[in-house]
C-alpha cells in the first residue's frame, strides 16, 4: 500500500480536467495526484464533477486495494462508482417582464431620489438602470438578482429614507420592517429559490476589470461611481449563500476578485475566501476598513464612509449633497488604483 498523500489536481483552466471514464463527458474528470511527485495515481483515479448525474468516484485507497502490485505491472480492478444520487430541481426564475415593469415609478422611490440628490439624477438612473433597480408598488425599491444569462432569481424589496440612503427599519406604527422577496409575493410558497449576485448580470458586459464584492446592494451601487476601477457586485446579507453555489463560482472563475467586508466580519469573510480559493478562484479579502486608526463602529461599510466623509460642492449640473467629482466634473476616484493581480 502507497503511504504518498494525495489531493485531487487542482483547477488551473479546462486542460486540467478530463473525460470522465464513466460516463465520457469531457473536462469533468479531475484526478488524484501524488502531492510528493505531482504525478497522476492512474488515468481513472479521481472523482467526476457531475455528481447527481454520474456520481464516479474512484479514490487512491480503493485503487491501491484493487491492486497491490499495481507497480509490477498487474492488471488493473475495475473501479466502482457511487449510485448517482436523484437530480436537483433546477432552480425558480421568474419572468423578464415582471422585473422590466418595475424599472422606472423612480419618483417614489426613495433609493433613487435620495442617489439623484447625491449624485445627480442623470447618474442615479443611469445607475438604476445598470444595476436593474425596480420600484416596488409601495414605493420600496427592489434590487434584482440577474444571473450573467439573464435568468432573474428573484428581487429583495427594502424601504429607504431619501435623506440619509440608510434602511428604514419601522413601519408608522413602530412594527419592525424588514427586507422582502419578490419571488414570496409574486408566487408564494413552493418556489425553488437560488440566489446569484446582485449586479451578476454585468459580468457578461465588462470580462475585464477586476469583482469588488460587498454585502450590501445599497453599497455596490454607491461604490461603482466612487471606485469605478472595479465591477461592484453584493452578496446582499453577511450570509452569503451565493459562494456555495456552483454556477457563481463558475461565473466569477477567470476574475481577480476582491472581497470588502463591513467591519467586524472579517473572520467570516476570510473563510468565504478560503473555499472560494479551493474552488478555483483568485480572491483577497480587503481589511481597509479595520484599520485600528479609522475606529469604525461595527457592520461599517464602504458606502457609509464615501457618504459620512465627502465634502458637499456645488457643480455646474446642480447643487449635490456629497461630492464625487471636482467642480469641473471630474470624477475624484477615477485616478483610484487597481490592485494588481496575483
Amino acid at each position: 500500500m502507497n503511504n504518498h498523500p494525495f489531493a485531487l489536481q487542482r483547477y488551473t483552466g479546462r486542460a486540467s480536467r478530463y473525460p470522465c471514464p464513466a460516463c465520457e463527458k469531457p473536462h469533468q474528470f479531475t484526478r488524484y495526484l501524488d502531492t510528493q511527485t505531482g504525478e497522476p495515481v492512474n488515468e481513472r483515479v479521481g472523482i467526476c464533477n457531475r455528481v447527481a448525474g454520474c456520481g464516479y468516484h474512484y479514490p487512491p485507497k480503493q485503487f491501491f486495494a484493487d491492486n497491490p502490485a499495481h507497480s509490477a505491472g498487474a492488471t488493473w480492478a475495475a473501479p466502482v462508482w457511487h449510485k448517482p444520487l436523484p437530480p436537483k430541481r433546477p432552480a425558480d426564475t421568474l419572468p423578464w417582464q415582471v422585473m422590466e415593469r418595475s424599472l422606472g415609478h423612480y419618483a417614489s422611490n426613495a433609493f433613487v431620489h435620495g442617489l439623484a440628490e447625491l449624485l445627480t439624477e442623470d447618474v442615479a438612473l443611469s445607475l438604476a438602470r445598470r444595476y436593474y433597480v425596480g420600484t416596488s408598488q409601495d414605493g420600496g425599491t427592489v434590487f434584482w438578482q440577474v444571473d450573467e444569462s439573464g435568468a432573474v432569481r428573484t428581487g429583495k424589496i427594502i424601504h429607504y429614507d431619501a435623506d440619509t440612503l440608510k434602511r428604514l427599519k419601522q413601519w408608522p406604527n413602530g412594527r419592525e420592517r424588514t427586507p422582502q422577496w419578490a419571488h414570496t409575493k409574486l408566487r408564494g410558497t413552493g418556489y425553488q429559490l437560488r440566489q446569484c449576485l446582485f449586479g451578476q448580470h454585468l459580468l457578461a458586459l465588462d470580462r475585464k476589470r477586476p469583482v469588488a464584492i460587498v454585502e450590501a446592494e445599497k453599497t455596490a451601487v454607491v461604490c461603482a461611481v466612487y471606485l469605478p476601477a472595479y465591477l461592484w457586485l453584493a452578496t446582499g446579507g453577511c450570509g452569503a449563500p451565493q459562494f456555495k453555489q456552483p454556477d457563481v463560482v463558475a461565473a466569477l472563475r477567470g476574475r481577480e476578485v476582491l472581497l470588502f467586508p463591513d467591519t467586524g466580519t472579517i473572520d467570516k469573510w476570510e473563510t468565504y475566501a478560503q473555499e472560494l480559493r479551493k474552488a478555483g478562484l483568485r480572491v483577497r479579502v480587503r481589511h481597509d476598513l479595520e484599520a485600528p486608526d479609522l475606529a469604525r463602529p461595527p457592520n461599517w461599510d464602504l458606502a457609509d464612509e464615501f457618504l459620512a466623509f465627502a465634502q458637499p460642492v456645488v457643480l455646474t449640473t446642480g447643487p449635490v449633497r456629497w461630492t464625487l467629482t471636482e467642480p469641473d466634473g471630474y470624477p475624484v476616484f477615477w485616478d483610484y488604483p487597481t490592485e494588481p493581480s496575483e
